[in-house]
């Protein structure tokens, strides 16, 4: 969803990324028709894909977790499933990409990596990159973290389907011995009595008719919104599509409607 891979290289290969707003959407319709009798996996990322950011509420839920599955890929694999993955990219583009690095590893040795690239050697370089990354995911793994949340699992197989089979019974038993209260609650729109809200826009020609919960309830200060508004802030809610109806005040008919994109979106 958030078209990255979350390296350095992660760009490769991708669309456009959508906007911190636009995926903070995106996630919210998503997160809304998952089942809340089941556990939700999600990959443990830090709160920047990217460029674009988590929403707060869930990369907190995200770090707060009680269970967390460390699939420990041995090194050789991991160096070939990244060459796999950005190799047929060519030297120019991870060039490019390695550029990142040069506030972190320096000058020179930036540099070394990108002649290396040029040459052709590019296992050499992917194998340097990944240590760079190990250390900083192990910090990242065990920060606020204790030891007893962590199941390391090990993975000797690029094969997705394999690896997710054998992860399924370990994590199922450590997910049953999770309290209940470290269950999330995912909201739902199939509730019978279900409140029916109801705005009209500026000049108070047409009636927005949203059924159900918000997906999604945000807050922006900045200063646009604030000049629009009048306000010192303006309130946003997502709704599923399904869930929203338009009215003419006039007819009760549907209005006629026009787009208006105010971002890349």
């Amino acid at each position: 969803m958030a078209r990255h891979k979350g390296s350095v290289f992660g760009a490769l290969g991708e669309e456009a990324q959508p906007s911190s707003e636009q995926l903070r959407n995106d996630l919210a319709i998503k997160w809304s028709k998952l089942c809340s009798s089941k556990w939700v996996y999600l990959e443990d990322e830090g709160a920047r894909i990217g460029e674009a950011v988590l929403p707060s509420s869930l990369y907190q839920r995200l770090r707060g977790a009680s269970l967390v599955l460390h699939l420990d890929v041995a090194f050789a694999l991991r160096a070939t499933r990244s060459l796999e993955l950005y190799g047929p990219f060519g030297a120019e583009a991870l060039c490019s990409a390695v550029e990142n690095f040069r506030h972190r590893m320096g000058h020179r040795y930036t540099d070394e990596l990108q002649e290396l690239l040029r040459q052709g050697q590019l296992r050499p370089v992917c194998e340097e990159i990944l240590r760079n990354y190990d250390k900083a995911y192990d910090y990242h793994l065990n920060r606020g973290r204790r030891k007893d949340q962590i199941l390391r699992l090990e993975v000797s197989t690029l094969n997705c389907s394999a690896v997710a089979h054998d992860v399924v019974v370990p994590a199922a038993a450590a997910r049953e011995a999770a309290a209940p209260e470290d269950t999330a609650r995912l909201p739902s729109g199939q509730s019978k009595s279900a409140q029916v809200r109801e705005a009209k826009c500026f000049c108070g020609a047409v009636i927005s008719r949203a059924t159900g919960d918000p997906a999604a309830v945000s807050i922006c200060h900045c200063s646009i919104c604030r000049r629009l508004s009048g306000a010192p802030f303006v309130a946003s809610a997502v709704f599923l599509p399904q869930r929203v109806q338009f009215l003419s005040s006039l007819d009760g008919g549907e209005p006629q409607l026009t787009e208006l994109q105010t971002s890349k979106e």
